[in-house]
């Protein structure tokens, strides 16, 4: 999902004020007063070579093709990207700094650590980049068949169980 940093405003809202503003006070001949008028930057929570990033590098090439300006892709690792989220809370909210990730980043930090930042105000969703699903896998004679038994064998053979997960971990 794309993000966008915003005042609290709707979008649609801010979308109509600023492309009607753009529109009735740009001077003839300054195509240069319209968005976008410099790079973008899109803001990617996780380490280059990931599926985030990776999808982050697709839409930055399809954007600048349709805008005609360059998309830079800007990795800031770390927190279970809650990193990249305050960094992108800090930017003015003029659509040059957009964040891509799930939403997780914004869902799970702010339960867990003190954000400077409100996932429900601070940012407005822009559209959904790419869906995923999920898996769960266990090996075919594995004694759980369905989940809630998975959860139950887990639980009854902590030493035997392993699982891997991006979410941060509590007290790590």
């Amino acid at each position: 999902m794309l993000w966008a940093k915003h005042n609290g405003a709707s979008a649609r809202a801010i979308l109509t004020i600023v492309s009607t503003l753009t529109v009735a006070l740009a001077p003839p001949g300054h195509a240069q007063s319209v968005y976008p008028n410099k790079f973008i930057k899109i803001i990617v929570g996780y380490a280059a070579g990931g599926g985030t990033d990776v999808v982050a590098r697709v839409v930055g090439e399809k954007l600048s093709e349709r805008l005609g300006q360059p998309v830079v892709i800007e990795n800031k690792p770390g927190g279970g990207a809650r990193l990249a989220v305050e960094y992108v809370a800090t930017q003015p909210p003029d659509g040059y700094t957009i964040l891509i990730g799930g939403g997780s980043e914004l869902a799970i930090s702010p339960l867990i650590y003190k954000t400077g930042y409100s996932p429900l105000t601070s940012f407005v969703p822009l559209t959904i980049a790419i869906e995923m699903p999920l898996i769960l896998l266990v090996p075919p004679n594995h004694p759980a068949k369905t989940a809630p038994e998975l959860v139950a064998w887990a639980k009854a053979n902590p030493d035997k169980s392993n699982y891997a997960t991006t979410a941060p971990r509590f007290g790590a």
